[in-house]
C-alpha cells in the first residue's frame, strides 16, 4: 500500500467513524495499521472507538502507543485524559489535558475537558478558568458555559451563577436541566417566585424528571406553602416510581458516620466550657438513647444532642463554647430560636434543644421554614450519669423519656426511624411532618436505599392509615420486582440537584434515627 493509498483509506476509515459506521472505521483502521504499524492517526482513531465501546483499559493503550509514536499528538493527547477520566484517573487526565494545552494553546476542546477533570478532583476555580478559557477561545461553546455557570454555583456564588445560567440558557436552550440549577441558584439568592418560574419551566421542558418536582416542592416550602410543597413532592415520588425507582437493587446506608469516633471528644470540650460558664446542659435525644441503650453514642447517629432550658439565654451558651476557638456555631446575636447547633474541629455537630416549660408539659422542637414541630414529655428532674469518663446530666426517669420519644420499642435499634415518626410529637402527625415525611422517601429512592424508603412509607402509613397516597405508594413497593431495572433510575448531572436544594429548607434540626 502506497503512502497515498493508506492517505485515502485513513481518510475513508475516519469518514465512516463520524458518520457512526464503526464496524466499518474499525476494518479501515486495521487495514492501514497492517500495512503502516505506526500510523499514529489510525492507533489513536482505534483507541477512540475502543473507547466509545467501554473498552478504556484498551482505548488507553492504543492512544498511548500513538503519542509514542508522535509526542506532539494533541488531540490524542486529549483523547487520552478522556480515557483517563472514564477511568477515574482525573489527576493523570488533567495532565494530559495541559500536555495537549501546551502544543496547541488555542485548542478549545482541551482547555474544556481539563475544567472538567478539575471539576471532579474538585478543584473548581482551576476549573473555572479552563471553561472561561475555552469561551474566549470559542465565544459560542454551550457546554463550556454551562460548566462555568456550575462551577460558579459549586464556589457559593449563586448570583453570578444565576447569571450565567440565564445566558447560558439563551444562546442553549435545549440545556433543559439548567431551568432547574437556576431555579436552586435563585433560591439560594432568596429569589423564591423565580424559582418557582424557574422550576416550572424545567418541568415543562422534562415532565418526567422527579428532581425538578422535588426542588419546587423545596422552594414552596421555603415559601412556607406547605400543601404545595407536598403537592409537588407527591409528583416526584410518581415520577421516581414510573422511573422504575423502586425496581432497583437496594444501596443501604452506611452502618457507621464515621464522625462518631470524635463525638466523645467533642462532647467532653463542650462540657468543659459550659461547665465552667456555669451551664446546665443534659443529653437529650439520640445522644441519650445511645448512652442508656448502648453505653455508648450510636454507631450511624449524625450529631451530639443537648438540652438546655430555655431559661438560660443562648447568648450565654454563645459565650461559653467562644472560649474554645475549636466551635464555631450558628447562633446570632439577639437569636432566640428553638434549637441552635455548634461545630466542632469542622466535624462534630453539637444540637442544643432548648426546653421550655408549658402548662403541665415541657417541650423542644423545630422550625421546619416557619413551621414548627414540637415534642412534648412530661416534666422531669435532672441526675447526674457518668458517661465515658464524663460527668453528664440527665432525665431522672431516662426510660420513660424514651419511651415517651421513640416509642415502647426504644430499645430495638432503627436506624430508619424517621423524625416526623415521634409518638410524642404535638398534633400526630401534623401538616409539616406529613409534608417531612414525602421528603425523606423521596430522598432515600434517589439514593437507591429501597428498604429505607419502604420503611418510611409504613411508618407514615401507621400515623395515618387512611392516606391512600401512602397506601398506594407501599402497594407499589410490595408489586416491585427487585432488579428488574439495571443501572440507575436518574441520570445525575455535575451538581447534586437533590443533596443541594435539600439543605436549603431542611429543618433546623431533628431527633435522630433511633
Amino acid at each position: 500500500m502506497s503512502k497515498s493509498d493508506f492517505a485515502a483509506d485513513f481518510e475513508l476509515a475516519l469518514r465512516h467513524h463520524m458518520d457512526g459506521r464503526l464496524a466499518d472505521a474499525e476494518t479501515g483502521y486495521r487495514a492501514v495499521l497492517a500495512a503502516h504499524p505506526r500510523h499514529a492517526p489510525s492507533l489513536h482513531h482505534l483507541g477512540v472507538l475502543a473507547h466509545q465501546a467501554g473498552a478504556n483499559d484498551a482505548a488507553a493503550t492504543l492512544i498511548a502507543q500513538a503519542i509514542k509514536i508522535s509526542p506532539d499528538y494533541a488531540e490524542a493527547l486529549s483523547n487520552l485524559g478522556l480515557v483517563q477520566m472514564a477511568q477515574q484517573r482525573n489527576a493523570e487526565a488533567s495532565m494530559s489535558f495541559r500536555r495537549a494545552i501546551a502544543l496547541k494553546p488555542g485548542y478549545a476542546e482541551a482547555h474544556y475537558n481539563l475544567g472538567v477533570a478539575l471539576d471532579a478532583q474538585g478543584e473548581f476555580e482551576q476549573a473555572l478558568t479552563s471553561y472561561e478559557t475555552a469561551l474566549k477561545l470559542r465565544p459560542a461553546y454551550a457546554d463550556a458555559a454551562c460548566n462555568r455557570a456550575l462551577a460558579l454555583h459549586a464556589l457559593e456564588r449563586p448570583a453570578e451563577a444565576v447569571v450565567a445560567y440565564q445566558k447560558t440558557l439563551t444562546v442553549a436552550p435545549q440545556l433543559v436541566r439548567l431551568h432547574t440549577y437556576l431555579g436552586i441558584a435563585l433560591c439560594e439568592t432568596g429569589a423564591y417566585a423565580e424559582a418557582v418560574a424557574a422550576f416550572e419551566h424545567g418541568i415543562a421542558a422534562a415532565p418526567e424528571d422527579p428532581a425538578t418536582y422535588f426542588c419546587l416542592s423545596e422552594v414552596h416550602a421555603a415559601r412556607r406553602d406547605l400543601a404545595a410543597s407536598t403537592e409537588a413532592l407527591r409528583a416526584a415520588l410518581l415520577r421516581m416510581v414510573d422511573a422504575g425507582a423502586l425496581s432497583l437493587p437496594d444501596i443501604p446506608p452506611p452502618k457507621r458516620n464515621q464522625a462518631v469516633a470524635h463525638f466523645p471528644e467533642a462532647l467532653r470540650a463542650a462540657l468543659k466550657c459550659l461547665d465552667a460558664a456555669g451551664i446546665e446542659v443534659f443529653l437529650t435525644a439520640g445522644t441519650l438513647l445511645g448512652a442508656i441503650r448502648n453505653g455508648d453514642f450510636i454507631g450511624f447517629d449524625k450529631d451530639v444532642d443537648l438540652g438546655v432550658s430555655s431559661r438560660v439565654p443562648m447568648a450565654d451558651v454563645a459565650a461559653a463554647l467562644s472560649t474554645d476557638p475549636d466551635f464555631s456555631g450558628n447562633w446570632r446575636p439577639g437569636g432566640d430560636g428553638v434549637l441552635y447547633c455548634w461545630i466542632w474541629r469542622n466535624r462534630v455537630a453539637i444540637d442544643f434543644f432548648r426546653f421550655y416549660e408549658e402548662g403541665d408539659q415541657v417541650w423542644y422542637g423545630l422550625y421546619r421554614n416557619g413551621h414548627r414541630v414540637k415534642w412534648m414529655h412530661k416534666p422531669f428532674a435532672l441526675i447526674d450519669f457518668d458517661w465515658l469518663g464524663m460527668k453528664t446530666r440527665i432525665p431522672e426517669d431516662s426510660e420513660f423519656f424514651l419511651e415517651e420519644v421513640y416509642g415502647p420499642d426504644w430499645r430495638v435499634p432503627d436506624p430508619d426511624c424517621g423524625q416526623w415518626a415521634c409518638p410524642n410529637i404535638e398534633g400526630g402527625f401534623p401538616p409539616v411532618c406529613r409534608n417531612l415525611a414525602h421528603a425523606d422517601i423521596f430522598k432515600a429512592l434517589w439514593k437507591r436505599q429501597r428498604s429505607r424508603a419502604k420503611h418510611l412509607c409504613v411508618q407514615a402509613l401507621e400515623l395515618d392509615p387512611h392516606d391512600d397516597f401512602f397506601a398506594a405508594l407501599l402497594k407499589a413497593f410490595d408489586n416491585a420486582v427487585v432488579g428488574s431495572q439495571q443501572g440507575g433510575a436518574r441520570s445525575v448531572p455535575e451538581v447534586s440537584i437533590v443533596e443541594r436544594m435539600a439543605r436549603l429548607s431542611d429543618a433546623e434540626g431533628a431527633t435522630p434515627e433511633r
